[in-house]
C-alpha cells in the first residue's frame, strides 16, 4: 500500500504535479515537510520544473530558502536544455524535410505537446523514426552533417550527438518478441499519418492522436517488462494525453485496437493510477477503480524513479525474475528467457549469432558484478527474488498482450 513504501514529501510532490498539470486546488504544505526532500524526490522522477511550477515562493522560501533557490536554480537549467532539446528537433525537421526523408518525433516534444506549459516538461533525448528502407540514408546524411555516432546502438534503434544533444534514430518504435510483433500493424502509418506541430523555434513531425497513444503504451510497457520501470514523467505523459479526450472520443479511437492486442487493460490501470494520485479527471472508459492496485503501481513507480535509476543495481538484480507475461513457464526457464530477452536488446549481435549466448551471459553477468562492485552492494539472493517476486506479481495485474482478458 502507497502509505507502506511513501514519504509526505512524495505525497507533496503528487499533489504539486497535479496542479500544475490539472489546475487541482491550492496545494498545501505539510507542516513537516523538507523542501530538500521534494526537491530530491522531483529530480529523481525528472518531473522538477513541473512541481516548481505548483510551488507556493513563498511558503518554500520561508521554510528553506538554500533548498529553495537550488531548486530555482535547477529548474531553470532544465527549462534551458528543453529549449536547446527543441530548437535541435527544428534543425533536425529541416534536415530531413530538405532530404525528403519522411519521418516523426516520438515520446519527447510529441509528449511536451499535450502539456499546458510544454516548455516544463523535462526533456532526453531526441527520439525519431523513418521509414526502414530510409534507415541507411538517415544515418549517412546525419554522419555528413556532423553528427557523431555514438555508442549505444540496440536492437531498433542507433544513437547520435551533436552539440550536446542526443538523438536516437528508431526502426521501430519499441521491441517485441517477435511473437508479439503484429502490435506494430496498428502502428504501420505512424510516419504516414504524422501531424506537422508548429513549436515557438519551428516546426516538427509529431504522430497523430492513434499512434502517440500507441507509443506512449510500448514504451512503458517495455521499461515496466525489462526490469527498469516507469517513473512520474511516464505516468504524466500518459495522464495529460489521455485527458485530451472525451469519453466518446477515447473509447472511438482506442478500445477496439488496444483490445485487440492486449493492452486495455493497462491503459485503464495508468489511468486510474493517474485519477487517484494526480487528480487526472475521471473517464467512464477506465472502469471500478481499483485504489489498492494504484496504490501499488505507484509506490513501484516511487521505489526506481526515472527508469528505475533510485535502485539501478537493485533492479537488475531482481529484473530476470520478471517474466514475460502471458506464457507459463517454470522458474528456471523464466529466468533464462527474461536473461536471453534482456542480452538481445542490450547487444543484437547475440540473437542472430545463439551459439554465442554463453560468452553473452558471461559479459552480462560481468556488467551487473561492475555496477554492484562500483556502488559496494552487496547481493541478498532471499531479497532479490522476494523483490522480483513482487514486482512480478505487480506487473501480472497489467495482463499484457492478454487478449483473452475482459476488463469492464
Amino acid at each position: 500500500m502507497l502509505k507502506e513504501v511513501n514519504t509526505d514529501s512524495q505525497l507533496f510532490l503528487l499533489d504539486l504535479l497535479a496542479k500544475s498539470v490539472f489546475g487541482s486546488s491550492e496545494v498545501i504544505m505539510p507542516q513537516a515537510a523538507e523542501i530538500s526532500d521534494i526537491f530530491k524526490e522531483s529530480y529523481s522522477q525528472t518531473v522538477i520544473a513541473i512541481a516548481l511550477d505548483a510551488l507556493n515562493s513563498e511558503t518554500a522560501k520561508n521554510l528553506d530558502t538554500d533548498a529553495y533557490n537550488t531548486w530555482v536554480q535547477t529548474a531553470a537549467s532544465v527549462i534551458n536544455g528543453n529549449m536547446r532539446n527543441l530548437m535541435a528537433n527544428c534543425s533536425l525537421h529541416k534536415i530531413l524535410k530538405e532530404a525528403g526523408i519522411p519521418y516523426c518525433t516520438i515520446k519527447g516534444n510529441a509528449s511536451a505537446a499535450y502539456y499546458p506549459k510544454p516548455y516544463l516538461r523535462q526533456m532526453g533525448d531526441i527520439d525519431f523514426i523513418v521509414n526502414e528502407c530510409d534507415f541507411r540514408h538517415t544515418v549517412d546524411l546525419l554522419e555528413g552533417k556532423g553528427f557523431k555516432l555514438t555508442e549505444n546502438e540496440h536492437k531498433f534503434h542507433i544513437g547520435f550527438k551533436k552539440d550536446g544533444i542526443y538523438y536516437e534514430l528508431h526502426k521501430q518504435i519499441s521491441f517485441l518478441p517477435k511473437d508479439m510483433e503484429y502490435v506494430f500493424k496498428l502502428t504501420d502509418n505512424l510516419i504516414q499519418n504524422s501531424v506537422e506541430y508548429q513549436t515557438q523555434f519551428g516546426e516538427i513531425r509529431v504522430p497523430d492522436k492513434f499512434c502517440h497513444g500507441m507509443v506512449l503504451l510500448l514504451h512503458m510497457q517495455r521499461h515496466i517488462m525489462n526490469g527498469e520501470g516507469i517513473g512520474l514523467r511516464h505516468l504524466l505523459d500518459w495522464a495529460v494525453f489521455a485527458a485530451s479526450f472525451s469519453d466518446t472520443e477515447f473509447c472511438e479511437c482506442f478500445e477496439t485496437p488496444l483490445r485487440s492486442v492486449g493492452l486495455w487493460r493497462f491503459a485503464q490501470l495508468m489511468s486510474q493510477t493517474a485519477n487517484v494520485y494526480l487528480k487526472m479527471p475521471y473517464k467512464k472508459w477506465m472502469g471500478n477503480i481499483d485504489r489498492e492496485l494504484a496504490s501499488d503501481i505507484i509506490g513501484d513507480i516511487f521505489d526506481g524513479g526515472n527508469f528505475g535509476r533510485k535502485k539501478r543495481t537493485e533492479r537488475l538484480q531482481n529484473a530476470v525474475m520478471i517474466s514475460d507475461m502471458g506464457k507459463n513457464h517454470s522458474a528456471p526457464v523464466t529466468v533464462i528467457l527474461s536473461l536471453c530477452k534482456k542480452i538481445y536488446i542490450w547487444k543484437p549481435f547475440y540473437e542472430s549469432h545463439k551459439y554465442l549466448l554463453p560468452i553473452g551471459f558471461l559479459a552480462y553477468a560481468a556488467r551487473i558484478l561492475r555496477q554492484i562492485i562500483l556502488k559496494k552492494k552487496k547481493i541478498d539472493l532471499v531479497e532479490v527474488v522476494a523483490k522480483g517476486t513482487k514486482r512480478e506479481n505487480l506487473y501480472k495485474q497489467f495482463h499484457f498482450f492478454d487478449k483473452k482478458f475482459k476488463s469492464k
